[in-house]
């Protein structure tokens, strides 16, 4: 539950929405469990203390002991706010919980132990793990400490003020009296503004230092390129694919288009690209020929993924510079879309099944650090099909 929809909920209560913000708020009720949860139990609230009060008993009884109407109404208000924020409380935390989690789109993750999904996250329980593979994420415990952490990272946590940190680093936003325990048992406390870290695998170290330390808050992913794409953008350097408001499809062809800008930019720490085929009406997508996208920079092909040449039916990912094709093992045939991930600090691309948010890789390799591209390619060798239903590209999360 975030907290400006407790404002919103408040604002519907006391008839301060439009029609159109009102139906808007009907329709998340419907499509959100967690909100009429929450629209619910503060509704009940709401209604029997103004009930309460406004009966005239409650009213009477307070102005018999010489307390005014005005301090009395005011004292309504005040009431009504604090017990929404309780219930905010209770909704946001859940009963039992330590800590909440939340991770970037671009990250793989793994929870175990006693944790459920919350609206941006998930809720921890006592002796719960957090183990971030890719990405970045936002931890922030019931006693006040929030830290930031870049993947790799592992942790579980015991309480609500202690982390034990088994590998990576945390960046605390803030301290909020928290504390970091080492899998021997070394215990640091920790301060905002700085970062503990594992070190020969047992040992913490405090980290006040740092070049690149992650911001306080998880960054934000925008699109750059989402189908349908304008035809009239399009060019086609051979053959004819169709080109409709909900796919390109085609055989025997090349079709480019530019990119609004370069990217991944200077402030962007990963790009995200996924592609989605279906049925082609002009052949199979899985031949000895190849089909799919590949990624540009200055009429340069840098990158590619779909289906590389060759019989082997599956999908691929070539990083050209004179290297071998990567391919999944075993052979990934069913799988109907990818998303590749490129991590701008380092150069890694990883090839994810699906989209977001990501399944752990199927194989991997690099490119320079500093790789941007600026055109996409979309096409099929001959004998090979391919139709793209989806192809999204989004950069971001710094």
């Amino acid at each position: 539950m975030k907290r400006k929809d407790h404002y919103l909920v408040q604002r519907v209560l006391d008839g301060e929405v439009s029609r159109e913000e009102f139906d808007a708020f009907q329709q998340r009720l419907r499509e959100e469990p967690e909100l009429e949860k929450f629209y619910k139990e503060y509704t009940l609230v709401h209604h029997s203390l103004s009930e309460e009060f406004e009966s005239g008993d409650g009213l009477v009884e307070l102005e018999a002991r010489g307390i005014g109407r005005g301090w009395v109404m005011a004292l309504v208000g005040v009431l009504l706010v604090c017990v929404g924020g309780w219930i905010w409380w209770q909704v946001w935390s859940g009963a039992g919980a330590v800590a909440r989690v939340e991770f970037t789109e671009d990250s793989v993750w793994q929870v175990e132990g006693e944790a459920r999904t919350a609206s941006d996250g998930f809720l921890l329980e006592s002796g719960a793990m957090v183990k971030l593979d890719y990405g970045r994420l936002r931890i922030g415990l019931s006693d006040g400490g929030v830290a930031v952490a870049d993947a790799p990272v592992k942790f579980y946590v015991p309480s609500g003020r202690a982390i034990k940190l088994e590998d990576g680093m945390l960046y605390f936003t803030e301290a909020g009296g928290m504390t970091v325990v080492s899998s021997s048992g070394e215990r640091l406390m920790a301060s905002g503004g700085e970062a503990i870290r594992v070190i020969r695998s047992d040992r913490l170290m405090r980290m006040t230092e740092l070049v690149n330390m992650p911001p306080g808050e998880l960054g934000q992913f925008r699109s750059v390129l989402e189908t349908p794409l304008a035809k009239e953008k399009m060019r086609i350097e051979f053959g004819s694919p169709v080109v409709s408001s909900s796919q390109i499809d085609g055989a025997n062809f090349e079709a480019f288009y530019p990119l609004p800008e370069s990217v991944p930019g200077p402030g962007d720490r990963v790009l995200l690209a996924t592609l989605e085929v279906g049925r082609s009406a002009f052949g199979e997508f899985h031949t000895d020929g190849w089909a799919g996208v590949s990624l540009y920079d200055e009429g340069e092909e840098v990158l590619f993924f779909g289906d590389a040449f060759g019989a082997e039916k599956t999908w691929a990912l070539d990083l050209k510079q004179e290297k071998p094709v990567i391919k999944p093992q075993p052979s990934m045939n069913d799988v109907r879309s990818m998303t590749v991930r490129l991590e701008s600090a380092t150069g890694e691309v990883t090839l994810h099944p699906g989209g977001v948010p990501l399944s752990p890789p199927v194989c991997s390799g690099r490119l320079p650090v500093g790789t941007r591209f600026d055109e996409i390619r979309i096409g099929a060798s001959v004998g090979a099909a391919i139709a793209v239903t989806e192809l999204r590209i989004r950069v971001g999360a710094e």
